[in-house]
């Protein structure tokens, strides 16, 4: 039983390289590292789901997106603005007649969920929630959301209301291109042209859970019933921004699971994520012979140190070099001379690379050069020999010629 278990292993090996995510509240959890534009953990993330009020940041890059005016245009509050919104949903409690920006509006829109503001921002500028709708719907086909469709523009439970985690990566992977989103986006408060400030809804949670999420850069909340709480997030780890989505905690607000998801999920790849270094500086990787010299090989060291953010359990096989360049020198290459490149890689990505300059005077070996030659030196000071030999011997002759004339 034993060896065929042995068998088995050498046949199928066991990745050991196999960091996995934390126990979480949340059915789904998606996290990407945008500075090195790779995926780090994708669990349920192709899944369809209610994304409750995650909805409203389709909602405003689609505004932000076709606007063609100052974001400081005014708009002035309308019944018909007030009364459009479902009294079960989050709001300000903007009042009739007042007038706020487009940027206040999405300031609240967006760090406080409030529902009267998302919806005066589609009367004002489409008419009417419907139209607002075709017009978002639109965007999410524009940008590539393929298993994304929207029936409102606050996230209301709805069948035809739906969405992934990995489109809602691609949503915002699109969306924190945009500077004027990132503005409403980000930021641990607002502050209104009214005076008023305001404070994102996930600090509040924060706070009353005595939850450290300064890590968190921007975010958005989402909740219903159907939905859970649901949050999707722009963070900063060491000195890398990952977007981190979370759907599906179980929908008990005061409990606020998906803020205590997050803050797991931020200390975990904080312990587990660093600046792992590959190479550090002046490490020989090769060493190559010098002929004729007194320095028998030349080292081939690495020039600078070269790390790469990485898991703590990352692969070491997958740390590469490759060295194109001479793989003997000898007196005759001079000190800066330039005799090739080595090129450093992790898992074939390209990290660092540089030129291989000889940093030393080569000396030239007298014994070395003559032992090299000897054979060389033999046969010409042998035909120095005989041609000695034979310049006596025609003098010889010579001279007998002389005397018997």
């Amino acid at each position: 039983m034993k060896k065929i278990l042995l068998l088995l292993i050498l046949l199928f090996p066991i990745n050991i390289y196999s960091l996995e995510l934390p126990e979480v509240s949340s059915d789904t959890v998606v996290i990407y590292d945008v500075n090195e534009d790779k995926m780090l953990f994708n669990k349920n993330g192709e899944s369809r789901h209610d994304i409750a009020s995650l909805t409203k940041i389709a909602t405003i890059i689609t505004i932000i997106d076709r606007f063609d005016r100052n974001i400081m245009k005014k708009v002035t509050i309308t019944d018909q603005m007030r009364w459009a919104v479902n009294p079960e949903l989050s709001i300000h409690k903007i009042q009739t007649g007042e007038e706020y920006t487009y940027a206040d509006l999405m300031q609240m829109c967006m760090k406080e969920s409030a529902a009267d503001a998302c919806m005066a921002l589609a009367f004002d500028f489409a008419g009417n929630e419907a139209k607002m709708t075709e017009l978002v719907n639109e965007e999410i086909k524009k940008i590539g959301l393929e298993h994304t469709h929207f029936t409102n523009i606050t996230g209301l439970d709805d069948p035809n209301h739906y969405s992934s985690a990995n489109d809602i990566l691609k949503l915002l992977q699109y969306s924190i291109k945009n500077e004027t989103f990132m503005s409403v986006y980000t930021g641990n408060e607002a502050y209104l042209s009214n005076g008023q400030t305001i404070y994102p809804t996930f600090r509040m949670f924060a706070k009353m859970l005595n939850l450290d999420l300064s890590q968190v850069k921007g975010a958005k909340t989402g909740f219903t019933d159907k939905a859970g709480l649901c949050f999707a997030s722009l963070i900063r780890v060491e000195d890398h921004e990952m977007i981190m989505i979370t759907l599906g905690a179980p929908p008990v607000l005061k409990e606020g699971y998906h803020i205590r998801d997050a803050y797991t999920l931020i200390n975990f790849l904080e312990d587990n994520y660093n600046y792992e270094t590959l190479y550090n500086k002046d490490n020989v990787i090769k060493t190559i012979e010098i002929e004729l010299s007194k320095q028998e090989t030349f080292d081939i060291k690495v020039k600078e140190e070269i790390k790469k953010f990485l898991p703590s359990d990352y692969d070491k096989s997958l740390i590469s070099y490759k060295y194109e360049g001479k793989d003997k020198i000898s007196y005759l290459d001079k000190k800066g001379a330039n005799i090739g490149k080595v090129s450093y890689y992790y898992n074939n990505e390209l990290l660092y690379e540089h030129d291989v300059i000889i940093d030393i005077d080569i000396e030239y070996s007298i014994t070395k050069l003559l032992n090299k030659y000897k054979y060389y030196l033999m046969g010409m000071l042998s035909l120095l020999i005989l041609l000695i030999i034979l310049i006596v011997n025609l003098r010889r002759k010579k001279v007998v010629k002389k005397q018997y004339i």
